[in-house]
């Protein structure tokens, strides 16, 4: 998982299913500009919990 964000993005996806131990929670993932990379995040630490 990286701390931070992106500079410039392309796009994001994101995935609520729980996707094994490192994303319990789901997968967020942005496409940085620069250098050319894919961020990581906790999907449950971004989309609030109903």
């Amino acid at each position: 998982i990286v701390s931070g964000g992106a500079d410039e993005t392309d796009g994001v996806e994101i995935v609520s299913a729980p996707l094994g131990k490192a994303f319990p929670g789901g997968l967020f993932v942005a496409m940085n500009s620069t250098p050319k990379n894919f961020l990581l995040f906790d999907a449950a630490k971004i989309v609030p919990k109903k």
